[in-house]
């Protein structure tokens, strides 16, 4: 992978996360006014409800903070301001994977939490990306080619990770 998307998530958030020792309370101490109720929209959007695992969790929240890969130019973009945490492989269709159904609610909580699969966003990029696998505009304009290649590729190794998680909880 290249320059700019494989520093920010292609070795998977946790890497990203040492290679930047991020504090974990970094989003409190960095956002002014951030502190739950802010949680409690994102739970609420994520389908945190009864019956339904909390995601991003904290620790995905907290990991993402500080650096991400702007989608228009590849390029890592130092910030203090607060990022999503996106799941490279979208929510709803990691709920459709084989087996998903069939996991108890921990369980589902783990794979969807799984921190490999978040990158930090600034929520106008993660509001656009969506759920999407074939994301390719923002705005009207086009993402960077190689960030978008690269993206491509990840979800898959990341579905297949996941998939994995899946089939070793049953």
């Amino acid at each position: 992978m290249g320059d700019g998307l494989a520093r920010g998530i292609g070795a998977g958030a946790r890497s990203f996360h040492r290679n930047f020792e991020l504090e974990p309370n970094f989003l409190r101490s960095a956002v002014p006014g951030s502190g739950a109720n802010i949680f409690k929209a994102l739970r609420r959007r994520a389908g945190g409800g009864a019956g339904t695992a909390t995601t991003p969790n904290a620790a995905a929240r907290n990991l993402v903070q500080g650096e991400y890969v702007d989608p228009l130019t590849n390029k890592a973009v130092r910030t203090t301001d607060y990022l999503a945490a996106d799941h490279v492989f979208p929510k709803k269709l990691i709920q459709r994977l084989p087996g998903f159904d069939k996991l108890s609610r921990s369980q589902q909580a783990a794979v969807l939490n799984n921190l490999n699969n978040f990158q930090g966003l600034p929520t106008s990029f993660n509001a656009s990306k969506g759920s999407k696998l074939d994301w390719s505009l923002f705005k009207g304009a086009p993402l960077d080619a190689k960030y978008a290649r690269e993206l491509a590729q990840l979800q898959e190794r990341i579905r297949k990770e996941l998939q994995q998680q899946i089939d070793d909880f049953l």
